[in-house]
């Protein structure tokens, strides 16, 4: 299937494992240059370059964490200065809820703080760090990962299902913002 993405930059956040991983791969099928990051798992995202590689795409993987804008700046401007562009961003990377369950009058507030920091704040931040190189591209997507969660909601993970609930207000506004200048913003929502 050709889906047009041949010498396109694809900007993957999370592409060491899962979904991230298979988009990275799949992008690499199709001829892009992709760049899946990773936040701990170096080796995972080094093992999805080499096997876009193998497959005669070009890669690089590049260290993306949530948490810290710095390393979001550095990773968008390392691809871009690479490439000279960016056309794609798939927006995947998550900070995982704690294992425990909390009822809502229980959760800290700092660590509902450090759930929308990490998975609403990370994507406005990547989006914005990367959305000058998509328009210089003249051509863009914008592709934000999230869950059923959003609508369905989970007992015992409020901060959670409110940041990806967030992900579909932002994807939405930005949709109506920038697809008039032919830069599509979407959201998958993987577990449906």
């Amino acid at each position: 299937m050709d889906l047009g993405l041949k010498g396109m930059v694809a900007f993957v956040t999370g592409g060491s494992s899962g979904i991230g991983a298979a988009v990275a791969r799949k992008f690499g099928a199709e001829g892009a240059k992709v760049a899946p990051t990773y936040r701990g798992d170096a080796s995972g995202a080094d093992r999805v370059v080499r096997e876009i590689e193998r497959l005669g795409g070009e890669a690089m993987s590049i260290r993306y964490d949530l948490n810290d804008d710095h390393s979001m700046e550095q990773a968008v401007q390392a691809v871009a200065g690479k490439w000279g562009s960016i056309h794609v961003l798939v927006n995947n990377a998550v900070r995982w809820p704690e294992p425990r369950q909390l009822a809502f009058e229980d959760v800290p507030p700092e660590s509902w703080r450090q759930e929308i920091r990490a998975n609403l704040e990370g994507y406005y931040f990547t989006i914005q760090q990367a959305l000058p190189y998509i328009r210089k591209s003249g051509w863009g997507r914008i592709v934000n990962i999230s869950s059923g969660l959003a609508e369905d909601g989970m007992p015992g993970r409020a901060s959670y299902t409110a940041a990806k609930a967030g992900i579909h207000g932002l994807t939405a506004t930005l949709a109506k913002e920038l697809g008039p200048e032919g830069i599509y913003v979407n959201v998958v929502m993987a577990s449906r």
